[in-house]
């Protein structure tokens, strides 16, 4: 035997049997199924769905910061219904009252940021003096059993609300880079330069329709007054709470310009535009409040800090062309077109109201005849045709049989 005979019997191909079938009804069906599947595949899947594009996870950072108006554009605390200066004698009243300190008479008592988390605006300031535990040791290496402070008792607190924070503005400003395999690590969309496309627009729970942030070259700016709108957070409407007092609980109704509020600034970003992002905002449920330490000679006052609490959150992501992901979403469409055959042969096989479906069948299906006949006659007929199957699978042979001696006298030595 030859060696491309040997080569021919090893690398032979096995394929289906084609059966042409001139009929318009079954062309029209099959052609129609096919360019309906078309049609999903490139209208659907890659207009509509763009499945040739590969979601890019971004990394970024977001930072907040507040800025309080000028003088002569800050509402005074006798103006301010929860002031207790408050010189209107007639009127609705705020259900809490508390002394108000200006808001622009030191921003470092009320307003502090939180490095990772977002920005602490304070709405309700609590003095605390304490005085150095004389029984604890000098050394801190015992405080952990020791109290080294003592909080003196209530009457020696100062609490004030911080008068007009609703007029104090918020700077937001944030920046993201993406990187893939065809594009160096880059910025994509911040609130600097010039890839922002427009003003961008916040939502919240608080409002149908998205408001416009004001856009600065350093950020996006927007009211905090604005802000509390859109959250729908109202500062002095009562709300059962459960405050802390000196370590024991009390229950009672308060506010949340007393008691604080979370509230999550979520930056969106378009995944189909760069440079497009806009603002959701909500509240949640967090604990808002912080404390620090004023030191005064051998004695400190701890200051509880109570206000609106920002944090900051970014999502999306940027949509980008990837061979691989395109590759496998073309291949796995594709893939529905081999339905078009088996949905045409089961409907004119099956559906026998149509003209010439019963005969459908008799040009696909070959049937062979039983191969158990259980009479003298039926097994002769049988072994008569598998005589004649024997014999044209053997001339099969000789011809192939001659042609590899052809083939093996004519090869040169």
């Amino acid at each position: 035997m030859s060696i491309s005979a040997i080569v021919d019997d090893a690398l032979s191909y096995t394929t289906l049997k084609r059966v042409v079938i001139r009929d318009r009804l079954a062309g029209s069906m099959f052609y129609f199924i096919c360019l309906s599947v078309l049609a999903y595949i490139f209208i659907y899947e890659f207009y509509y769905q763009k499945q040739y594009l590969a979601m890019q996870e971004l990394t970024g950072a977001v930072r907040v910061s507040m800025s309080t108006p000028a003088a002569g554009h800050r509402t005074e605390p006798v103006s301010l219904s929860y002031c207790s200066q408050h010189e209107y004698k007639h009127g609705p009243q705020t259900f809490l009252r508390k002394p108000c300190i200006d808001s622009g008479y030191d921003v470092t008592h009320f307003s502090r940021d939180q490095p990772g988390i977002g920005c602490m605006i304070g709405t309700r300031v609590t003095a605390k003096p304490q005085m150095r535990n004389a029984t604890c040791p000098d050394s801190w290496a015992h405080a952990a059993t020791c109290a080294p402070w003592v909080t003196e008792g209530n009457a020696s607190w100062s609490t004030y609300f911080v008068a007009d924070i609703e007029s104090s503005s918020i700077l937001i400003q944030h920046t993201v880079t993406v990187s893939s395999w065809h594009s160096s690590f880059h910025s994509v969309a911040s609130s600097f330069g010039t890839e922002r496309k427009a003003n961008a627009t916040m939502t919240g729970p608080g409002h149908l329709s998205p408001i416009t942030l004001d856009m600065l070259p350093g950020g996006d700016k927007v009211l905090v007054r604005d802000l509390l709108a859109v959250a729908n957070v109202s500062l002095d409407e009562p709300t059962a709470a459960y405050e802390l007092n000196n370590g024991q609980g009390q229950a009672g109704c308060t506010t949340r310009r007393f008691q604080g509020a979370t509230i999550l600034i979520e930056v969106q970003y378009d995944p189909l535009v760069a440079g497009h992002y806009s603002y959701t905002v909500r509240e949640v449920n967090l604990e808002a409040k912080l404390q620090y330490g004023d030191w005064e000679g051998p004695n400190r006052v701890r200051i509880d800090l109570h206000g609106i609490q920002l944090i900051t959150k970014q999502s999306g992501g940027l949509d980008i062309f990837d061979y691989k992901t395109c590759a496998l979403a073309l291949i796995s469409s594709l893939v529905l077109l081999s339905t078009a055959s088996k949905i045409t042969d089961y409907f004119l096989i099956y559906t026998s109201c149509l003209p010439g479906c019963k005969d459908y069948a008799t040009h696909i299906y070959e049937q062979t005849p039983h191969l158990s006949p259980r009479s003298q006659s039926g097994r002769a007929r049988l072994e008569s045709l598998l005589s004649s199957k024997r014999q044209e699978q053997a001339d099969m042979r000789d011809l192939d049989w001659s042609q590899r001696q052809d083939e093996t006298v004519a090869a040169p030595g």
